[in-house]
């Protein structure tokens, strides 16, 4: 597990010995969770970091050092949920939400550390936690029964299928690869020199995308971890959550003509800023037993352009695989199609100009 934080300059160690408490652990699903609460609250608790131990053993002071470091430099209150606290100013306010680890709990009290390790070898492991300064330097004794576990957690890898790993799940290019049915739509960015991310990762995962027809879209830059976030504003403005319900149906889009190009996935290669996908709205959806009707257009559009377009979410219209089926569009354009093995029907390179809508028609 990664956590991004960020150094508070100047940091004075809390008065008295601070303590980390109330260490527990959890295993499930390929991963064990460790929580406690922070040696110090607020601005005092600040600057302190903390240090989280396994062993196959139980941990004390004295045999720490031959633990294994899992997660070193955590910061304050690291339970935030993920994503909303990167900075210390957001870490220290009270209104940021905290994280939830079991479906229909309650969120993590206020001042409290997470950290995650996933499982590589099924087995019984204890864990600690460690308080020290900025600098790494250890600022308490490591206490059984208050920052350390006395009893071993048993961890497993494979998920409760039993075959399945927790890194073979979180495979989205594998899992996308393998699903035909219907996802959530998928919108991200990435700097082609993440560090932490690969480039070929994010190619390969557009490809998995397109080749199964899921909704998408994707942005990039040339930068690194932090800020190749900006290009996620892109997908916000086409892609805001509003546009999408579990019981409207949506035409996913691939091979757009005025796509950019991202390379093979070497980051040195293909454009170093753009986009797959960008641009594209559409309205007046009807999603019926004999048909699907959808008005397609793209504000990115300067002059005639094509995209593979694939109806999806649909509640009514579900063609069997391999069945004959007719389209036409509103530019001439016309022809019959085969439903895939997934019953999905994609009308390729379908003709949008621009600054008006192209209404694409599918009839059984």
């Amino acid at each position: 597990m990664i956590l991004a934080f960020a150094l508070v300059l100047g940091f004075a160690p809390p008065a008295g010995d601070p303590e980390v408490t109330g260490v527990r652990a959890v295993s499930r699903n390929g991963q064990t969770f460790v929580t406690w609460k922070d040696a110090a609250e607020g601005e005092e608790g600040s600057g302190l970091r903390y240090v989280l131990y396994r062993s196959a053993s139980p941990i004390t002071e004295e045999n720490a050092g031959r633990a294994e470091v899992c997660v070193a430099g955590i910061p304050n209150n690291s339970a935030r949920l993920f994503g909303t606290a990167f900075t210390p100013k957001d870490r220290l306010d009270p209104k940021r939400p905290m994280s939830v680890l079991e479906e229909g709990g309650t969120p993590l009290p206020l001042w409290s550390g997470l950290a995650v390790r996933t499982i590589l070898k099924d087995g019984k492991s204890y864990y600690a936690v460690r308080v020290t300064d900025e600098k790494s330097v250890p600022l308490a004794r490591i206490v059984p029964g208050r920052s350390a576990i006395v009893e071993p957690v048993e961890g497993k890898v494979f998920m409760p299928d039993g075959v399945t790993g927790y890194l073979e799940r979180m495979n989205g290019v594998q899992f996308a690869s393998e699903h035909a049915e219907d996802l959530p739509f998928f919108g991200w960015c990435c700097g082609r020199n993440d560090g932490f991310a690969t480039w070929k990762e994010q190619v390969e995962m557009v490809r998995a995308l397109v080749r199964n027809h899921h909704g998408f879209a994707f942005a990039w830059n040339n930068g690194d971890h932090s800020s190749g976030s900006k290009p996620m504003t892109l997908i916000h403005q086409d892609y805001p959550a509003s546009k999408f319900a579990r019981s409207r149906s949506y035409p996913a889009f691939g091979n757009s003509s005025i796509d950019e190009n991202p390379g093979d996935g070497d980051p040195r290669e293909g454009d170093l800023e753009g986009g797959i996908n960008l641009g594209f709205d559409w309205r007046d959806i009807v999603d019926e037993e004999g048909g699907w009707t959808a008005a397609i257009l793209n504000s990115r559009a300067k002059g005639d352009m094509t995209v593979d377009v694939t109806p999806r979410r649909c509640r009514k219209f579900r063609p069997k695989p391999g069945e004959s089926l007719k389209w036409s569009d509103s530019t001439g354009g016309s022809g019959s199609v085969a439903a895939g093995a997934a019953g999905l029907v994609t009308i390729e390179k379908v003709r949008l100009k621009p600054g008006e809508p192209t209404t694409l028609k599918i009839t059984r």
